[in-house]
């Protein structure tokens, strides 16, 4: 997946599939910046999530933007390992300076993308269908 999206021009820095298992956890399924498949990992998701992702999903848009730069951006990633997220040991002065991610949703989970700059909405919405194709096959 991430090659295929890098291949379109896209700047990405990483890309994965979130796949919610039950209503208490999920299971991601990443890329590296390289390409390389890191391992799945099952994160707990809260109960009731307030996030702007959760409350983006809840009101059915088809997908949630965020950026982030400077120690937010440390933060998060620290915060993602602390998590399980199998991270390949970056030094912390080698991390991007900025991030936009992006959650597009799928029946059953999401897409995450996260880039070095925007991305369009048109690219957005075919991540969107393939996340669509990606969760009806899951479900068989």
């Amino acid at each position: 997946m991430y090659r295929e999206l890098s291949g379109l021009g896209l700047n990405l820095i990483y890309s994965g599939i979130s796949i919610h298992l039950s209503e208490s956890e999920s299971e991601i399924w990443a890329t590296t910046e390289a390409g390389r498949a890191l391992e799945p990992y099952l994160r707990e998701r809260p109960a009731l999530d307030d996030s702007p992702g959760w409350q983006a999903r809840l009101r059915v848009e088809d997908y949630y933007h965020s950026r982030a730069e400077g120690e937010e951006l440390k933060s998060n990633w620290r915060d993602a390992m602390s998590r399980g997220h199998p991270a390949e040991s970056l030094p912390v002065e080698e991390w991007p300076t900025k991030v936009d991610s992006y959650a597009i949703y799928f029946d059953r989970g999401n897409v995450l993308v996260g880039s070095r700059e925007p991305i369009a909405h048109e690219y957005l919405m075919s991540i969107k269908r393939f996340g669509e194709v990606f969760g009806y096959a899951h479900s068989r």
